[in-house]
């Protein structure tokens, strides 16, 4: 009876420890460090894309619209960008580039300000999905834990060091996760929901095309389950 009360006290211990907000601080400190030393050590260009997104970034600096139609000579090495589907990231990040530029134009400098920025967006993904698995219905304990283990990868912190679409791809795909959860929720702002999800749906898509099939899923998800909820009236019950 002893060893049973002290394992189940053990065990209450442990889920205590890994359910704190503490333990959560803890790994994303931790993340944070692994990716920030990457970023500052890793001498450019480090994944195979990275002086290829780089590149587009500069590009889009130079003008407003986020439409290349005319090829620039110097962008040879990126092929043909004037075609090129998942431009939205390239013309986002051309925002910090440009506001780095104007202060410094050393490339040192630039490229580690910019995976900082990067770097970010990894981070806010993780609060994203540590929303949507809570909300799922996950423990605090077993949604710390697996991000705990996501983030210790070893491709994960080198990954997410690096100037690279797959940053704000990973920080919308939560979003998609966590509206997708928002949307089969009965409340007064369901509409609200679902509208920010094909919205954010649609604008993912840009960042890169791969995001498609996971979009889709999360919106028949939710259609799926609206259906089953109102069937006939959706329409009614939703407008």
């Amino acid at each position: 009876m002893k060893s049973k009360k002290s394992s189940k006290s053990k065990a209450t211990l442990l889920a205590s420890v890994f359910g704190s907000n503490w333990f959560f601080g803890f790994i994303v400190l931790f993340f944070i460090f692994q990716t920030v030393w990457l970023a500052l050590s890793g001498i450019y260009p480090m994944l195979f894309d990275e002086e290829y997104h780089l590149g587009i970034i500069d590009i889009y600096s130079r003008q407003i619209s986020p439409f290349i139609h005319v090829q620039p000579p110097e962008a040879a090495f990126h092929g043909d960008i004037t075609r090129y589907g998942s431009y939205l990231f390239h013309y986002i990040m051309s925002v910090p580039y440009s506001i780095i530029q104007f202060f410094t134009h050393d490339l040192q400098t630039t490229v580690i300000a910019m995976r900082f920025v990067c770097i970010s967006f990894i981070i806010s993904g993780l609060f994203i999905f540590r929303a949507f698995l809570l909300r799922s219905g996950l423990t605090k304990s077993l949604t710390h834990l697996a991000i705990g283990f996501f983030t210790l990868i070893p491709l994960v912190p080198f990954a997410s060091s690096q100037i690279s679409y797959d940053s704000l791809a990973f920080l919308l795909i939560a979003l998609i996760f966590y509206l997708a959860l928002r949307s089969v929720e009965n409340s007064k702002r369901q509409v609200i929901w679902i509208i920010l999800l094909m919205s954010v749906s649609s604008l993912a898509s840009l960042i890169k095309f791969t995001i498609l099939p996971i979009a889709f899923a999360n919106v028949l998800f939710v259609a799926i389950i609206l259906w089953r909820k109102y069937n006939t009236k959706i329409y009614k019950e939703l407008l």
